[in-house]
């Protein structure tokens, strides 16, 4: 028996301001706030389709960060004064105090720099702004994106195995549940092992500490379904000699619901190594043949069809072709794809098979249970 004697339930998350408070510990600055502006001005410039980047750019740029924790607000507000005091070697002034061209001039001169770290600096400083700025439905019309999408697939009556699942975020008092099995973690690891557990008959139980989300709730919007599906805002990095962003999803299906659904099998040479450098003698392409089938069958994996690479698949396989490099579309879980391009901020139309309309509804048709909206602190 494993009893879940303080399982947290965390608040429900906040609604989306249409901006940031002006007070409280999250808040920009008034300073850091022109900064945000002035860097949105640099880097858009006004143009003929879209709004050129100011006070609209910092309005979304604040939405997006509402809710950030503390150490999360640190790193922005250093990044933005880094750029903010960069400035001044190079032009003897701060950002803030330039003019948009000459901004321009002064991040372009260090996107072009020799110091590696400058330009991974400058990429992370403009990413976060760029994304608020565009994610907006005018900039989608102008280019004739279908991510802001004028259909929803109907939402169906709830399937049987939804009674196996539990909202914690309405849980009010402490459980106590009887199983054999608990798995933390709906991903691709959790939701796998707790279907094959519960098809042998166990009595698995799953934890998740994201939410359980229907198709419908999938807009294909960046900043809300951002601030929805993934661990810490998408902000996750991991630190070493650069910062490398983690995107690590937080809902039922984890990751796999913010992936591209991309899944390939390990080459013989891989395996060759890890024979020959780390003795595991058991693992060859032909050995794992038979899993790897299982879970292919499982998630349907086939290739993708070419036209749905669009203008980006076009051009790469003429430069591989002229290079005489062979070429194909990748194998992915989603044979219903349809190309709305939406991916990684979860499939509206469920074609993906990531483990929440796969593994995930079958361990649960088999007679586990999951509680959602509970994040595990500690074992015992």
């Amino acid at each position: 028996m494993v009893a879940a004697r303080a399982l947290e339930v965390p608040s429900p998350p906040s609604p989306l301001p249409a901006a940031a408070p002006k007070a409280g510990g999250a808040a920009l600055t008034s300073r850091e706030r022109d900064i945000v502006r002035a860097l949105a001005r640099a880097v858009v410039p006004p143009g003929s389709a879209f709004e050129p980047g100011g006070a609209g750019t910092l309005t979304r740029f604040e939405a997006w960060f509402h809710g950030a924790s503390p150490f999360q607000m640190g790193i922005l507000r250093s990044l933005l004064w880094a750029a903010e005091l960069g400035a001044i070697p190079s032009t003897g002034r701060a950002l803030t105090a330039l003019d948009p061209e000459r901004a321009t001039r002064f991040l372009a001169d260090w996107a072009s720099s020799g110091l590696h770290a400058r330009r991974v600096l400058l990429k992370a400083i403009l990413s976060p702004i760029k994304v608020a700025h565009f994610d907006d439905a005018r900039a989608f019309e102008a280019v004739g994106c279908k991510s802001f999408h004028a259909h929803r697939p109907p939402v169906a009556e709830p399937a049987r195995w939804t009674q196996q699942v539990t909202d914690g975020r309405a849980v009010a008092e402490d459980l106590e549940l009887e199983c054999e099995v608990v798995v933390v973690g709906t991903g691709a690891g959790g939701a796998a092992c707790a279907y094959e557990l519960a098809s042998r008959g166990r009595a698995v139980l799953l934890l998740e500490e994201g939410d359980l989300h229907r198709r419908d709730a999938f807009v294909g919007r960046t900043q809300p379904m951002v601030k929805k599906l993934y661990r810490d805002q998408g902000l996750t990095v991991a630190l070493g000699k650069v910062g490398i962003p983690v995107f690590v999803g937080r809902a039922v299906g984890g990751t796999t619901v913010i992936n591209s659904g991309t899944c390939y099998r390990a080459p013989e040479r891989t395996f060759a190594r890890w024979r020959r450098d780390h003795g595991l003698a058991g693992y060859s392409s032909a050995s794992m043949d038979p899993y790897y089938a299982r879970v292919e069958s499982m998630l349907h994996v086939e290739r993708a069809r070419f036209e749905l690479t669009g203008g980006v698949g076009r051009v790469v396989a003429r430069g591989a072709e002229k290079l005489g490099l062979h070429h194909q579309p990748v194998q992915r879980n989603a044979p219903d794809c349809d190309g709305q391009g939406v991916c990684c901020f979860g499939c509206p139309t469920g074609a993906k098979r990531s483990t929440d309309v796969s593994y995930v509804p079958a361990a649960l048709e088999r007679g586990a249970q999951l509680i959602a909206g509970a994040r595990v602190d500690g074992i015992e």
